[in-house]
């Protein structure tokens, strides 16, 4: 087992509830690793952690992908936002197994987070993380520049690798439905969204080719996977003329965005 595992496995251990919830954390986390690494079956889990100091329970599959991001929400902290005070709304594109959700709605406990996920699987185990939140609200979809149904795609052992774009000949062809901004600000009474989370798998320039869109997000922050678009980096961009831009190179052709919104004055 490589150091990395292990010290992932220390980091996330320490958000456990007192001195043995964080030793059984660690052991519940390092078993997983062991028989991953030896081909051995594992099953669910619920852990109990804390994120911004609230205790939360996670339920986690037998998919490795789910402690990952655990590392990269709680740990990794690669959605803090500190460029908006008070929001009152909040899009979380690409909500996975609910952590990223949980992190908003325990981050800003008067917002509501409207978490959208289109891997039928996954999205169960969205709803039963963030059934307990009263603010927030799940919705099964695919987020794209349409609404109706979509077709996406999804690996039976993965939990974060569903896109609308094939990857492998195993992946899974499932319809969805499909939701775009635009029909989400109207369905949900929405004037104007105050955080727009996304990591959706390379359809993220097709869900942000909406009209005006400075005038209706005032920060963006997501995960760009250009290695999964049919565009160039500038063509991607363009999509923010009306925002100030900062952004982070993860290699292999991705990268973090925030993006504040000139309209509104986000500064970053």
């Amino acid at each position: 087992m490589s150091i990395n595992a292990v010290t992932m496995t220390l980091r996330i251990a320490s958000y456990g509830e007192g001195f043995f919830g964080k030793i059984k954390t660690f052991f519940v986390i390092f078993v997983r690793l062991v028989c991953w690494k030896f081909g051995l079956p594992v099953h669910e889990v619920d852990m109990q952690l804390r994120m911004n100091n609230v205790l939360c329970t996670v339920s986690i599959s037998r998919k490795p992908d789910d402690l990952w991001v655990l590392h990269e929400i709680l740990v990794q902290e690669e959605y803090k936002i500190t460029e908006i005070d008070n929001p009152h709304v909040i899009v979380d594109a690409g909500g996975n197994i609910g952590v990223s959700a949980m992190y908003f709605a325990t981050r800003f406990p008067h917002a509501t987070v409207y978490t959208v996920e289109a891997d039928p699987t996954t999205f169960i185990r969205l709803q039963k993380n963030t059934a307990p939140f009263k603010n927030i609200i799940p919705i099964h979809a695919a987020i794209t520049s349409r609404s109706g149904e979509d077709v996406v795609f999804y690996h039976s052992e993965r939990s974060v690798s569903s896109s609308l774009k094939r990857r492998s000949q195993t992946d899974i062809e499932v319809r969805v439905p499909s939701i775009s901004i635009d029909s989400l600000m109207r369905t949900y009474d929405i004037s104007t969204i105050d955080i727009c989370k996304f990591d959706i798998e390379g359809g993220e320039a097709d869900a942000l080719a909406v009209g005006e869109l400075d005038k209706k997000i005032r920060f963006c922050i997501g995960e760009v996977h250009m290695d999964l678009m049919e565009l160039s980096q500038k063509e991607f961009m363009d999509l923010f003329s009306g925002f100030s831009t900062r952004t982070l190179d993860l290699g292999k052709e991705r990268f973090i965005i925030r993006a504040g919104s000139n309209y509104f004055g986000t500064t970053l």
